[in-house]
């Protein structure tokens, strides 16, 4: 494992969107151009159960990246990220996980606000059957393949990698939960959350955590360009499928049973992996991050000054090294021997 400080001030960074025009950009250039270029379709893994997904070609595509977002997020939110992966000539495909975005809701009612699962293996075995069933079919298998993850995201990807080993190269988890930061402790949460999926409570609001409550709220987000926020947060007011905004106790009790063994199986990813911490991350912890990349030959742990959760939200500042890290690192790993 490689320990790197992420050189906000290095000359060379990727020309990423400035922030001052971001919202033009994102209107009159980004956003066309992907319309123009993007497929989407409904996968179907259960019958029945629908999962929206896009995916976008690149003309002299060098590889194919699958893009997984995280907890309470929609691929709507990852038009920047698609845009740049097109630039440089990868294929992107990524869907909406069940209980998010235009994807099946698991919920006896229809509260586009609570994010809910029954089981977290299905998050891993929809990545699975989305790989194979669409991405593979349509690109075929003789370019590269990699991962793009954040977050939840960040787990689910890392529980895929120890399942389903051979298909990615190369992954690159942002901020991943492989250790979720609570006000108890985990196991205090993991009880609470296991007797209320016991008692038929498994799909009420986590405590604390309540809907989305249509408000402007930047300084409390896990965004640091206040830019990136306004674009997204405007989406959400205008598309209920997008007010992802709280968990259920049946997706709590899931997802720490995953991080304990996506902990406890650290050792089964062979391949490179890139984990990016976020210096004023306060939904998930380094420790779990620490501990994956330590396990997994050619690793690097990237820190993050200045930026919180949601890196790949970041301003320009950040992004253009966040961005030159990545490319770099898909290409050849010779930025990790010259970081």
């Amino acid at each position: 494992m490689k320990k790197i400080r992420l050189n906000l001030e290095r000359k060379r960074g990727y020309p990423c969107i400035a922030d001052e025009i971001y919202c033009e950009q994102m209107k009159n250039v980004v956003e066309p151009h992907l319309e123009c270029v993007k497929n989407s379709g409904w996968y179907e893994r259960e019958a029945g159960k629908y999962l929206y997904y896009e995916n976008y070609m690149a003309e002299g595509a060098v590889g194919t990246v699958i893009a997984v977002h995280g907890f309470t997020e929609s691929v709507e939110k990852y038009k920047e990220a698609i845009f740049y992966f097109l630039t440089e000539h990868y294929n992107v495909f990524l869907m909406d996980h069940r209980g998010h975005g235009k994807s099946v809701r698991e919920l006896k009612n229809s509260d586009f606000s609570l994010t809910h699962i029954i089981k977290f293996e299905d998050y891993i075995e929809d990545l699975r059957g989305f790989i194979e069933e669409v991405a593979v079919n349509r690109v075929g298998t003789q370019l590269p393949f990699y991962i793009f993850a954040h977050s939840m995201g960040g787990a689910i990807a890392a529980r895929y990698l120890q399942m389903y080993p051979g298909r990615i190269a190369k992954a690159v988890l942002t901020s991943p939960m492989l250790d979720i930061r609570l006000e108890i402790s985990p196991v205090l949460a993991e009880a609470v959350s296991y007797y209320m999926v016991k008692t038929g409570r498994g799909e009420d609001y986590i405590m604390g955590q309540i809907p989305f409550q249509k408000k402007y709220s930047f300084d409390e987000s896990s965004c640091s360009s206040r830019e990136r926020y306004e674009y997204y947060f405007n989406k959400k007011m205008s598309s209920p499928e997008l007010q992802n905004n709280a968990g259920s106790y049946s997706w709590l009790f899931e997802a720490l049973k995953t991080v304990k063994k996506i902990e406890k199986e650290k050792r089964k990813i062979q391949i490179p992996v890139c984990i990016f911490i976020a210096e004023h991350d306060d939904l998930v912890s380094r420790r779990g991050q620490i501990a994956l990349a330590e396990k997994t030959p050619d690793s690097c742990l990237i820190f993050v000054e200045d930026t919180k959760h949601e890196i790949y939200m970041a301003p320009k500042k950040i992004q253009r090294q966040y961005w030159r890290f990545i490319f770099d690192f898909l290409k050849d790993d010779k930025v990790v021997k010259e970081e």
